[in-house]
Parts: structure tokens; C-alpha cells; sequence
């Protein structure tokens, strides 16, 4: 399981696992042999950007972010 925890700048942690996403989720490579994982969980389509292959942190979570939610103020 690959999975990544942060603070979003309010104190608030959260947790996003890549196997939680919707099993029909868009598997594509991006630039530099990351992978870039699309998909939806609860009703929120999600971005998952994993580092690449040459990273020391080769398979884990990069940056995740909402996609079709308003942006915060």
C-alpha cells in the first residue's frame, strides 16, 4: 500500500491511499518515469502524482489534489 500524510496548512492531517481510489483509476506515465494515477473516491476525482523511478522516493506519493472541487480561498 502507498500512501502519503500531510497537513493542509490548517493543522487538519489527512491521508490518501492509492488503493481507496475508484479500481477503474487512469494509470498514465508523466515525464521522467513518474506515474500520474486519475481517478475518483467518494465523489471526488482525485490527481495522484507518484515520483519517478530515479527518485530515492521511486512509487510513493508526490502530490495528490482534488480536481473538480472550488478551489480554496
Amino acid at each position: 500500500m502507498t500512501q502519503g500524510t500531510g497537513s493542509n496548512g490548517t493543522g487538519l492531517q489527512f491521508t490518501i491511499k492509492i488503493e481507496g481510489l475508484d479500481p477503474k483509476s487512469k494509470v498514465t506515465p508523466d515525464r521522467w518515469g513518474a506515474d500520474r494515477i486519475q481517478g475518483t473516491r467518494d465523489g471526488i476525482d482525485v490527481t495522484v502524482d507518484l515520483y519517478p523511478s530515479i527518485s530515492k522516493y521511486a512509487g510513493k506519493i508526490s502530490i495528490a489534489y482534488p480536481t473538480n472541487t472550488p478551489v480554496n480561498p
